[in-house]
């Protein structure tokens, strides 16, 4: 059960933080590593050290790729790292949900731009509420 909670109240603070002051706190990051790492390892022993290891090193992987190419902050990428390593190999579908919330909340934006018929100075989308609802969708099922 805790397993499932972690995630949720780390995205939620992240969330928090993000859209207050446009940045992830690093201390939240590594604590949120640490946790999940820690709670792995209670859980499921040797087998969930291996499991929060796959699950950083998917969503490292992967979301660099994101960041270098300016699609996201680094604070997302160390955000998705903490959720990855509670999440274990769910972490993808935690990445591919984000990024398809993304994409909606995006079009909805484009959207509304275009039938406003005037200039509406939105051009940033804080990826941590997308990254939430994902993780609330996979943690939850």
């Amino acid at each position: 059960m805790i397993m499932k909670i972690c995630p949720v109240v780390i995205a939620l603070l992240a969330l928090y933080y993000d859209l207050k002051t446009f940045r992830i706190p690093n201390k939240l990051n590594l604590f949120g590593c640490f946790t999940g790492i820690i709670l792995s390892i209670v859980t499921d022993g040797a087998r969930g050290s291996l499991g929060a290891l796959e699950g950083v090193l998917m969503a490292f992987g992967i979301m660099i790729i994101f960041y270098i190419v300016g699609a996201i902050g680094a604070g997302d990428v160390k955000l998705m790292c903490a959720v990855g390593t509670m999440l274990h190999l769910r972490i993808l579908n935690v990445i591919v949900i984000s990024f398809a919330v993304a994409a909606v909340a995006g079009a909805c934006l484009v959207i509304v731009k275009l039938l406003s018929g005037r200039y509406i100075k939105i051009t940033r989308l804080h990826m941590t509420i997308p990254i939430f609802c994902a993780v609330l969708c996979c943690a939850v099922v």
